[in-house]
């Protein structure tokens, strides 16, 4: 027996995970049906298949990572292509800022780079997201680009950025400031894709001493979080005033909303609130024991297109005070039911000692950036290395199938991503045909060209 596990465990690869191995009789039996089905396919993930997760929440999760010889990068068709945010190179021509975009179909092992209007590197709560059949995207303006390949367009001038629409999700809204964002009084508008202002408005001082970010719009409301004192406030920024607040603990911090519901934590982070902003009901979520909520706002928590479910990044408070995101938990809206479907155990880098922790090549191994599929059937997220590497690892978790699979893309430093419809996105992966290797797609090549390219992995 145990030379079998050391051989299962072989079979995993670097994937470092603390998962026990399940029940070998029924293991051995998945392994058969899965080799009469298929009659072919890697060894690799047929052993992977039998490795099981504990329970942390309320049912069981399975590991399995793919290997090339697989059509796709998962074992079923997920129809999704991921947008990834590449934009550690950007570029401003005129008064438009350019950062890199990859383009993954999932399903036939295509990448695209291309770039894309207002895209740029930032650290503000919003850089690209979904509005309709578009692209949002936030750097020197706010702009929509069309899935279908359209003209791109400009929602906003320079000096805006801008905030979901929790209860309306095919409208944003963008606040524009005189000079720079988060600075001074901004005008806001409720606008569409196809750039329809549904309202206008003024938003709240945020200049020096006020210190409040808008969030999300709520409602006709636009909900501020003050960065010196707790709670929320409610702005109507027709009438100009304060029409209410939402209590909170010290601490306070922002994770998303949809519909009317507010998520945020406070303290240390171990439950989530679900405030619904039109009744006032206060719903507390607990994590799964021991773990606390990443509180990177949208960057870590995502709520499924269809509402149901929340993912969001969870860890340990280590005893130097910091906390790694090695877990990703699934979240019932309905129940309130919070599961582990995924964790590692965080082990600095060999050679790495304690007191060298977040200098080069010395960092956790972390989970980040959660991204809904549009059927809102899998969670797909991204495996942080602590060390550069030549691929990003990205996870999937099915929700009907409870298991969780793994492939590596051919990407590096990638932040933030994007699920939708493949059928909707045909023409961003047909503009770089025919396809290269990815030596002939780079970003320098992009940045230089100015040119989509593709490549097949």
């Amino acid at each position: 027996m145990p030379r079998l596990e050391s051989r299962l465990r072989d079979a995993i690869g670097d994937l470092d995970t603390d998962f026990a191995i399940g029940d070998l009789r029924r293991s051995a039996a998945r392994r058969r049906a899965r080799s009469r089905a298929t009659r072919a396919g890697s060894v690799v993930a047929l052993l992977a298949l039998i490795i099981s997760g504990f329970w942390f929440g309320f049912g069981r999760t399975a590991v399995d990572r793919l290997t090339s010889r697989n059509a796709g990068v998962f074992p079923d068709r997920t129809k999704t292509v991921l947008i990834f945010d590449d934009s550690d190179m950007s570029f401003t021509q005129g008064d438009t800022s350019y950062g890199a975009a990859a383009i993954v179909d999932l399903d036939h092992r295509v990448i695209e780079r291309r770039l894309m209007k207002g895209l740029a590197p930032g650290d503000e709560t919003y850089g690209m997201g979904a509005l309709g059949r578009s692209v949002v995207t936030y750097g020197s303006a706010v702009w929509a680009h069309p899935l279908d390949g359209g003209a791109s367009r400009r929602l906003d001038g320079n000096g805006s950025l801008w905030i979901p629409s929790a209860d309306q999700p095919n409208t944003v809204w963008t606040l524009r400031y005189e000079r720079y964002a988060y600075t001074g009084t901004p005008t806001v508008q409720q606008v569409d894709e196809r750039e329809h202002v549904l309202r206008r408005g003024i938003g709240m001082n945020e200049g020096a001493g006020a210190m409040q970010h808008p969030v999300a719009g709520i409602g006709g409301l636009i909900v501020y979080e003050p960065q010196n004192a707790p709670g929320f406030l409610l702005w109507n920024p027709l009438t100009r005033r304060v029409t209410g607040s939402i209590p909170t603990g010290a601490n306070r911090y922002f994770l998303g909303a949809i519909g009317d519901e507010l998520a945020w934590c406070d303290g240390d982070c171990s439950t989530m609130h679900l405030h619904a902003v039109g009744s006032g009901r206060n719903r507390v979520i607990r994590t799964p024991r021991g773990l606390i909520f990443e509180f990177d706002g949208p960057n870590a928590t995502q709520f499924s297109i269809d509402g149901r479910w929340i993912a969001t990044m969870a860890g340990e408070r280590r005893a130097d005070g910091r906390i790694v995101a090695d877990a990703v938990v699934v979240i019932d809206r309905r129940t309130g039911r919070a599961k582990t479907v995924y964790r590692f155990t965080p082990r600095l880098p060999e050679g790495c000692h304690e007191s060298e922790i977040n200098m080069p090549g010395c960092t956790f191994q972390t989970v980040a950036f959660p991204t809904w599929s549009p059927d809102s059937r899998r969670v797909f997220f991204v495996v942080i290395k602590p060390k550069q590497v030549a691929h990003v690892t990205v996870g999937e978790y099915v929700v009907d199938a409870d298991n969780v699979h793994f492939a590596d893309l051919p990407l590096t430093d990638v932040a933030r991503s994007l699920a939708v419809r493949r059928a909707d996105a045909t023409a961003l992966l047909s503009a770089a045909a025919p396809f290269g290797d990815e030596r002939t797609c780079t970003k320098a090549m992009v940045q230089a060209t100015r040119k989509p390219c593709g490549f097949r992995f």
